[in-house]
């Protein structure tokens, strides 16, 4: 884990709010928000988009593709 970079940490302005992570399922109502997630961009070479995630938990996407 040597190899990480330091990420710097941002504190949230005085009074905001954090939005706080939740799980919930993915319905047709709600499939096109989880899939407008993102994460930093420095973060993106780490996590595979939400919708990726999604076809291949559905079957849709052969988990030995590369990322996008």
């Amino acid at each position: 884990m040597g190899d990480r970079k330091a990420v710097e940490r941002v504190p949230a302005r005085p009074g905001s709010v954090r939005p706080v992570p939740h799980l919930e399922p993915i319905t047709t109502d709600n499939v096109l928000a989880a899939c407008a997630i993102a994460v930093r961009p420095d973060q993106a070479g780490l996590v595979a988009p939400v919708a990726r995630s999604l076809a291949a938990a559905t079957g849709g996407w052969a988990s030995s593709a590369p990322a996008s």
